[in-house]
């Protein structure tokens, strides 16, 4: 007789059936259990594995956004670019009957009808091709006002100069950038020089685009300088901050100086209602949009072809222009102090 392994009882075997019975359940309960955490591991496991995570989602979501933007860009480029090459060969071509016209006026002592006929056809087909060509820009660059009466350009919100501190600045230095690229083919095709002329330091649009006055056209001795049309990412702080109220009334004369010339190039195409005070429009993609719908359209430019100015003639004084914009800034309690008490 041998003492049971489990239950220590005498028997003739080492183990006792009941106590095996027990210890066989108690395994398979065991083993089931085990099993049962396995599953829901794998199961887990598998749920972690192929579900991406939220930073890998969001990275393809913003990739893919950018994607769209790029391919829009290049649409937007190879658009204008075959404008310019449309605009190029009709300038060319009216060009070259231009100066045969007068050659041909010139050789002559007395003024030749079929002569003047001809002039009078390049003229009407050079102004068809301006009103086309603006026409096409504007519609391209998507000047458009949104339902909140903000005005907009290629999808980027201007809003008016008193309420620039409360927009985010990428966005208006990104509708300022297209509204600049915007200017440089509208007056290349109108062949209008501005007083103030918007541009960049570089070629091929890089950088930040500053604004200067056109000197050889224009004399006047204020805003003889450069300044930068870019907004501060500091212009909320601009009510708080001395350094960014500065930066901000410099930006908002920048901006201010653009307005005239755009009002100025409205004027030359006919646009009423120009100017400063009630009823008076000085917003520049208000005004653009309206010298669209002008009936005078690429009638007067600065070069030869059609009706030619041969000076400004415009009464609107651009000192109004910028007080008008820096009055409300300056009632909300800015501290305006001078340039060389910050460096």
């Amino acid at each position: 007789m041998v003492p049971c392994g489990c239950c220590q009882a005498e028997k003739l075997s080492l183990y006792c059936a009941s106590c095996i019975k027990e210890g066989v359940a108690s395994h398979q309960q065991l083993a089931e259990s085990l099993r049962s955490q396995c599953s829901v591991a794998i199961a887990h496991s598998d749920k972690l594995l192929n579900r991406p995570s939220r930073g890998v989602r969001s990275w393809i979501q913003l990739r893919a956004q950018v994607a769209d933007k790029e391919r829009e860009c290049n649409r937007l480029r190879r658009e204008v670019k075959r404008k310019q090459d449309q605009l190029e060969n009709v300038w060319k071509h009216n060009r070259k009957q231009h100066v045969d016209l007068l050659l041909g006026s010139q050789r002559q002592s007395s003024p030749d009808a079929h002569r003047r006929k001809q002039q009078a056809e390049t003229s009407r087909r050079i102004l068809h091709a301006r009103r086309v060509l603006i026409s096409e820009a504007i519609s391209i660059f998507r000047v458009e006002s949104k339902p909140n009466g903000v005005w907009s350009i290629a999808g980027r919100s201007l809003p008016s100069a008193d309420r620039m501190q409360y927009a985010d600045p990428i966005d208006v230095n990104a509708a300022l950038a297209h509204l600049v690229h915007l200017l440089s083919l509208v007056t290349r095709y109108l062949s209008i020089t501005l007083p103030f002329i918007p541009t960049y330091p570089r070629q091929h649009h890089v950088g930040r685009p500053i604004i200067r006055a056109n000197l050889p056209f224009l004399n006047t001795t204020k805003y003889r300088d450069k300044l930068t049309l870019w907004m501060s990412s500091t212009a909320s702080k601009s009510t708080r901050d001395a350094r960014a109220a500065q930066k901000h009334r410099q930006f908002l004369i920048a901006y201010g100086l653009l307005c005239h010339s755009v009002a100025y190039l409205a004027w030359t195409q006919g646009v009423e209602g120009v100017g400063v005070g009630d009823g008076l429009e000085l917003r520049p993609l208000p005004l653009l949009n309206a010298m669209v719908r002008s009936p005078n359209l690429g009638h007067r430019s600065h070069e030869p072809g059609t009706s030619l100015l041969t000076h400004l003639g415009f009464s609107l004084d651009v000192n109004q222009v910028v007080e008008s914009l820096l009055g409300p800034e300056d009632e909300q309690g800015w501290d305006i102090v001078d340039a060389s008490a910050l460096t």
